[in-house]
């Protein structure tokens, strides 16, 4: 599915009973909601579930632009707006979380719960050329050049030598990120102070 929010276009999936309480899925960089693919059967045994690509990923439209945090947040109440939801308990990774953070901030009264996995409050200066790094190699060459280093630090040497299939699976999804999109949500993620 997708709802056009916020200027562009929302990739979602909804799942689980229409009258259990929401539960929003917010994705990491450079993934998408597939991500929470494996999860999926569990929550909806309590939940109606929301999955979506967030702006510049997956299926979502990729404006070529710096995005921010509170753009980020507001696709995400547009999208719970849209779709007639008042609340949810979302759970957000890494940057997913990030936009938690910011909805908490902006919008509480939108949130049941908050659960942030694997996220930063606040991205110090120091770490400031590393996402100017990322920014340049994929405004330059594209993915490619980022999937390794990513699969390294999202996945221990164990596990990408036991599961190498998920690692492939996981691999590609980052490749079929837009780089215009991890790009924009690059300078989102750098501007968290």
């Amino acid at each position: 599915m997708s709802t056009h929010v916020n200027g562009i276009d929302v990739a979602h999936t909804l799942s689980g009973s229409d009258a259990a309480p929401a539960v929003m899925l917010s994705h990491s960089l450079g993934s998408s909601a597939m991500m929470w693919d494996p999860q999926l059967a569990a929550l909806e045994e309590r939940y109606r579930v929301i999955r979506y690509d967030v702006r510049g990923h997956g299926s979502t439209s990729a404006p070529a632009s710096a995005y921010t945090l509170n753009q980020l947040g507001d696709d995400a109440i547009g999208l719970m707006d849209a779709l007639g939801i008042s609340q949810v308990h979302w759970v957000g990774l890494s940057m997913g979380g990030m936009i938690g953070q910011d909805l908490a901030l902006r919008y509480p009264d939108r949130l049941l719960s908050l659960t942030l996995c694997d996220t930063m409050a606040a991205i110090p200066d120091e770490a400031q050329p590393m996402w100017q790094e990322r920014i340049d190699i994929a405004t330059a060459q594209g993915m490619e050049p980022l999937a390794d280093g990513t699969m390294e630090r999202w996945f221990t040497e164990d596990f990408r030598g036991s599961d190498p299939e998920t690692v492939v699976a996981i691999r590609q999804q980052f490749m079929n990120t837009p780089a215009a999109g991890f790009i924009g949500c690059c300078h989102a993620i750098r501007r968290l102070a």
